[in-house]
């Protein structure tokens, strides 16, 4: 039996309050940074760990979803026919399976874009995390992050020509590198937040909606869950 609504969730915490968690971490690290202007790379990190957070934070309300009512997963498998599950990974668990099942799946999917997160989410709830707006400033988010990761931050060739950018003194290729200003990350995690709070809230409504209209007859753990993963703010 599932011992306690915690289990429903990765560490054992509602998503959004372990990504509000990080978010302030990642502002308290930039405001106290003694070099903002100068040589220090905080900033950067700063924006590399925005987007690790983030895409974790995704990763984890699928889970949960997945975890706290299985039949949501009904749907989702109708719009994808090639869900697969390994038995291996299945025979690690430890517990009822049917309430991990949206652990298992949710590391078979990739939640590193907002066009995969707004697919992902459309097939299991009916919600788009990301607007066309959202989706292309989170783009250009990506871009700056990839950038960082991958190369250093210097520019490439294809990062010129599709002008994806934001902030840097000249555009030359393999040249010129990307510059993250304080205040620019501080933006990002600001945009973060509040796409976060709303699909925090709308996976809230949207769960409760598919419940009320099915199988209503839920566990005292699946009850506290449910009302665990709408919250943002502890």
């Amino acid at each position: 039996m599932i011992e306690d609504w915690s289990d429903f969730f990765y560490g054992g915490v509602p998503p959004g309050g372990m990504l509000k968690i990080e978010l302030e971490n990642l502002e308290q690290l930039i405001e106290e940074d003694d070099n903002p202007n100068g040589l220090s790379s905080t900033s950067g990190l700063c924006l590399i760990g925005l987007v690790t957070h983030f895409e974790a934070y995704f990763k984890h309300v699928f889970a949960a979803v997945g975890n706290i009512y299985p039949p949501a997963l009904d749907r989702f498998t109708s719009e994808r026919r090639e869900v697969d599950v390994g038995l291996r990974d299945i025979r690690r668990l430890r517990g009822p399976v049917e309430y991990q099942l949206g652990f298992l799946i949710s590391d078979e999917y990739s939640f590193g874009d907002a066009k995969s997160i707004n697919s992902l989410f459309h097939d299991l709830i009916g919600i788009t995390p990301f607007s066309k707006d959202e989706k292309r400033r989170y783009d250009k988010i990506l871009a700056e992050r990839n950038l960082l990761v991958h190369n250093g931050g210097v520019l490439t060739a294809q990062s010129v020509a599709q002008d994806m950018i934001r902030h840097t003194r000249q555009k030359r290729s393999f040249f010129d590198s990307v510059v993250i200003e304080p205040e620019q990350v501080l933006d990002d995690l600001r945009f973060v937040d509040e796409i976060a709070r709303k699909t925090t809230d709308a996976t809230h409504r949207a769960l409760r909606e598919i419940i009320n209209d099915g199988d209503n007859s839920l566990l005292p753990e699946q009850r506290k869950a449910l009302d665990m993963i709408d919250h943002y703010d502890f």
